[in-house]
């Protein structure tokens, strides 16, 4: 099975107006493939993050000089991740199947808990928000020549988003204890045999 990638590039041309040596080994450059070709693309995260003030001895909030107390936590993750895999423009690929995929999994978690205790009043606050914004694209260019017996092209993202915010706030008379947690995803997955140059990384 031969592919030949650079098959569809333009002719260079010399002073003189033939074929520049260069353009002619582009042209000529082919790949035998005996087997199924696989272009694969494949990201895994895991991230974890703490942050707060609760201490087994709930005394690190602030402390006034009246017995009141305060104290709050906030735990902000912002992630962004991006896997492509694909076969660009203009080009011709023979192999006994083809299988174009890209996956992304990624594990999100944020714990924030928050706790105090003061004599009089009390007050504790914590905030937890996790955004993830990902895409996930797998393709083959509808100008490149593809000959295959089994043609695969699939894309998916996992993901798991946990997020958990926690307040204790301990007082003879008043005490008051507040937790928010928000979750934000932005999931943009394709598979795609069209035109994909939008999709093609910058560094190439």
């Amino acid at each position: 099975m031969e592919q030949q990638p650079a098959a569809g590039l333009a002719t260079l041309l010399g002073a003189d107006g033939s074929e520049t040596a260069s353009s002619k080994a582009a042209h000529a450059l082919a790949f035998n493939w005996d087997s199924p070709l696989a272009i694969q693309a494949h990201t895994d995260v895991q991230q974890l993050q703490i942050s707060g003030n609760l201490w087994p001895s709930l005394s690190a909030t602030a402390t006034g000089d009246d017995g009141t107390s305060a104290g709050g936590a906030v735990n902000v993750q912002v992630t962004g991740n991006k896997t492509v895999a694909g076969i660009g423009a203009s080009g011709a690929v023979t192999a006994k199947a083809v299988n174009v995929s890209a996956q992304q999994e990624e594990l999100i978690i944020g714990i924030s808990p928050s706790g105090g205790k003061g004599a009089s009043a009390a007050g504790n606050g914590a905030v937890v928000v996790s955004v993830n914004n990902a895409k996930v694209n797998a393709s083959i260019n509808n100008s490149t020549a593809v000959t295959a017996d089994n043609v695969t092209v699939s894309a998916a993202h996992q993901v798991g988003m946990w997020s958990a915010a926690g307040a204790i706030a301990l007082s003879q008379n008043n005490g008051v204890g507040a937790s928010v947690a928000v979750n934000v995803l932005n999931s943009d997955v394709e598979a795609l045999v069209g035109a994909n140059p939008l999709w093609r990384p910058s560094a190439m």
